[in-house]
């Protein structure tokens, strides 16, 4: 399938050059590796052939400093950013106003800073970037599309979600766990049909350096009585142990309609799966916007 790069990182691109004509792009990248295309990322083309992420190395040497301009970015608030990964952090402008949280993914982060732009209107719009000078002009949000499908909210999602759970959750090596979400017996992140935005953190004790953690958000059909009709992976991180404490971040945003059979609750679960056992979950947080 025929793809392209979204035009507002096209953009980026080509200020961020200009920022820095001798910077290095050892690290640069937009369209994703094998390892990307096995799971859900922004560096896939999506279903039209648009990349909805862009790469930029962290090189302060020749003149790109990648950790400390993705930071001014986030600060600008500009409505093109999805999210933003940098030197074992992220940050969406969607969860706690953009603050910035630990990041475990199995790239760190450390040699590039990583910006995902919002699917939509916005992904091709080409207005100059905040954060760079004078180059990027002094703009700190593009142009109102002409025709926005919605104007409320982050995607018109204006509701908020919020929860957590500190209760303690063995992590099965065989199979997954559905992580409890909140303080009572709910496990669902979302229930549709309904539009989400929503970032799940988990602490996780027992998990050796070496070994996994995997964390998976995912479309199911619940119906009381019956067992878990688990269907497609919406988002899939995987999270290598830490002496001490491990700390493990996961970002999805969809749509959820109505896909299972008639008596069947549509739902967004969190999974968790290892390969070591005695790990347990001991904290889940979930914050984000739905509609």
């Amino acid at each position: 399938m025929a793809w392209r790069v979204a035009r507002a990182l096209d953009k980026l691109l080509a200020q961020i050059n200009a920022y820095a004509p001798n910077r290095s792009k050892i690290s640069d990248g937009s369209i994703g590796d094998t390892a990307h295309s096995s799971r859900v990322s922004d560096h896939n083309p999506d279903s039209r052939g648009i990349v909805h992420a862009r790469d930029f190395t962290h090189s302060p040497a020749t003149g790109f400093d990648a950790h400390a301009f993705v930071r001014r970015l986030a600060k600008a608030g500009d409505r093109r950013i999805k999210y933003l990964i940098s030197n074992r952090q992220i940050s969406n402008p969607s969860i706690s106003g953009g603050r910035w949280r630990p990041y475990s993914g199995s790239n760190a982060h450390t040699q590039h800073a990583h910006v995902s732009c919002v699917y939509g209107a916005l992904e091709d719009n080409t207005a100059n970037w905040p954060g760079l000078g004078t180059i990027a002009g002094t703009i700190t949000e593009p142009t109102t599309p002409t025709s926005p499908a919605r104007s409320e909210g982050i995607l018109g999602m204006t509701k908020l979600i919020n929860n957590r759970s500190t209760k303690k959750q063995a992590v099965p090596v065989k199979g997954h766990r559905v992580l409890r979400t909140n303080g009572n017996t709910k496990s669902a992140i979302a229930v549709g049909p309904v539009d989400y935005a929503v970032t799940a953190t988990v602490t996780a004790e027992g998990l050796a350096p070496g070994k996994s953690l995997y964390l998976r958000v995912v479309r199911a059909g619940y119906k009381s009585g019956k067992a878990l009709k688990v269907g497609r992976t919406i988002a899939y991180e995987e999270f290598n142990g830490t002496t001490g404490k491990t700390f493990a971040s996961i970002t999805a945003i969809g749509q959820l309609g109505k896909e299972y059979p008639k008596g069947y609750s549509n739902r967004v679960y969190l999974l968790a799966e290892t390969n070591q056992a005695g790990v347990t979950i001991t904290d889940v947080r979930v914050e984000g916007l739905r509609n």
